[in-house]
């Protein structure tokens, strides 16, 4: 669990997303925090999951969709596809 934020960004191109989710996955896993508290040392490190949509119509949801797809399967990052909406309703439909 953890907190979700959306990015948008109309005039990006497909190859575009894919290179900055994998970007952004990159820099946050390579930072560490390290705290200081009551004579203790603490390092924290971040991880993150990103699911996103290059579409016209419904992107949060087909986003969200892709998100926790993601989630699920223990994936860093992965792109909307028909297919992946097709699953979830197969899925969806066995419950």
């Amino acid at each position: 669990s953890g907190d979700e934020f959306v990015v948008l960004n109309k005039d990006s191109q497909d190859t575009y997303c894919d290179t900055i989710a994998q970007e952004i996955i990159t820099t946050i896993k390579d930072k560490t925090f390290d705290l200081d508290h009551n004579n203790q040392e603490i390092h924290i490190y971040l991880n993150i999951t990103i699911g996103y949509a290059y579409e016209t119509s419904h992107i949060l949801e087909k986003a969200n969709l892709a998100l926790n797809f993601a989630k699920n399967r223990q994936l860093t990052f992965k792109k909307y596809s028909n297919d992946l909406q097709l699953e979830h309703n197969i899925e969806e439909n066995i419950k």
